[in-house]
C-alpha cells in the first residue's frame, strides 16, 4: 500500500476511536476508515466499532490496549499508547469486503435512526397537541359529570314514564268500560221514551176527540131547548124565569114558577181521556 493511500492520525485520536471517547470528534478519522461523511459525531460514534475492528486487525497490539476511566486518567492511557505506537499512526481507509459489509450496516442503522427521529418529531408533535388540550381537561371532566347527572335523572324520568304509563293504561281501560255503559244506558232510554211517546200520542189524541164530541153534543142540546148555558130558556127574564121550556132545575112553563115540572134531561157522560164513554169507537187498548 502506498504512502499515498494512508493518513497518519496522533496516537491520542486512534486511542479516542479504539475507546469510543464521549468527548472528542471521531467523524474525520471514521469517515476515512470507512469511506463516509459524517455529517455529525453521533453517527461517527456508531461507526467507531467497526474502525477499530480495523485498526486491530492492522495493529494487533491495540486490542491489548484497553482504558478503564475509574482506575487511570486518560493523560496516562495515552502515554501508555504512544509507548506502544509512537506519537503518531499511518492507517489505511478499509476496503474489501469488510467495507462493504460495514457500509451496509451503517446505511441500515441510518435508516432505522431516521425513522426514531420521525417518530421523535411526532411524538413531540403529539406531546404539544395534548399539553394544548391540558386546559380542556377540567372542563371535559366537568362536563363528564353533568352528563353522568342527566343520563340517572333520565333513568330516573324514564322509571317515572313507566309507572304514569301504566296508570294510563289501567285508567284508558276503565274509560272504555264506562263509555260502553254509558253508551248503552243512553240506547235504553231512547227506547223507553220512543215507547212511552208511542203509547201516550193515541191515548191523548183519544181523549181529544173524545172532549170536542161531549162539547159538540152539549152545544146542540143547548141549541134545541133555546136556553142558555146555565139552562135558563125562552123569552124568559135574565134569571131564566119563564119561557116555554124548563131548564136544567126544572123551572120554566108558561108563568115562570108552577106549571108542569118536566122530567130532567138525562146527562150524557162524556168519555174520559182513556177513551171509556158513550163513543163506539176503541182506542188504541181495544175498549
Amino acid at each position: 500500500m502506498a504512502d499515498s493511500e494512508r493518513r497518519v492520525f496522533p496516537i491520542e485520536t486512534v486511542l479516542a476511536l479504539a475507546a469510543s471517547k464521549e468527548d472528542c470528534d471521531l467523524r474525520e478519522i471514521a469517515g476515512y476508515i470507512l469511506g463516509e461523511s459524517f455529517n455529525c459525531n453521533c453517527k461517527a460514534k456508531v461507526a467507531a466499532p467497526f474502525a477499530a475492528a480495523w485498526i486491530a486487525r492492522l495493529y494487533p497490539k491495540f486490542a491489548d490496549l484497553v482504558w478503564n476511566e475509574e482506575k487511570e486518567t486518560w493523560s496516562n492511557f495515552v502515554v501508555r499508547g504512544a509507548q506502544v505506537f509512537g506519537d503518531k499512526v499511518s492507517l489505511p481507509a478499509m476496503a474489501g469486503s469488510m467495507k462493504v459489509m460495514c457500509q451496509n450496516v451503517l446505511k441500515s442503522i441510518a435508516e432505522k435512526n431516521d425513522e426514531v427521529q420521525a417518530l421523535q418529531r411526532e411524538v413531540a408533535a403529539l406531546s404539544a397537541q395534548v399539553e394544548s388540550l391540558k386546559p380542556l381537561e377540567a372542563k371535559l371532566a366537568a362536563a363528564q359529570k353533568k352528563a353522568d347527572q342527566f343520563e340517572a335523572q333520565l333513568k330516573d324520568q324514564k322509571k317515572e314514564m313507566g309507572a304514569l304509563r301504566r296508570q294510563t293504561m289501567e285508567f284508558q281501560g276503565k274509560m272504555a268500560l264506562n263509555e260502553e255503559e254509558l253508551l248503552d244506558t243512553i240506547k235504553n232510554a231512547i227506547k223507553d221514551n220512543l215507547k212511552s211517546i208511542s203509547i201516550a200520542a193515541p191515548a191523548a189524541a183519544g181523549a181529544a176527540a173524545a172532549a170536542a164530541t161531549g162539547a159538540a153534543a152539549g152545544a146542540a142540546a143547548a141549541a134545541s131547548t133555546g136556553g142558555d148555558e146555565f139552562g135558563f130558556g125562552g123569552s124568559s127574564d135574565e134569571f131564566g124565569f119563564g119561557g116555554g121550556s124548563n131548564d136544567e132545575f126544572g123551572f120554566g112553563g108558561g108563568s115562570g114558577f108552577g106549571g108542569a115540572a118536566a122530567e130532567p134531561a138525562e146527562e150524557k157522560a162524556p168519555e174520559d181521556e182513556f177513551g171509556f164513554g158513550d163513543s163506539k169507537k176503541d182506542d188504541e187498548f181495544g175498549f
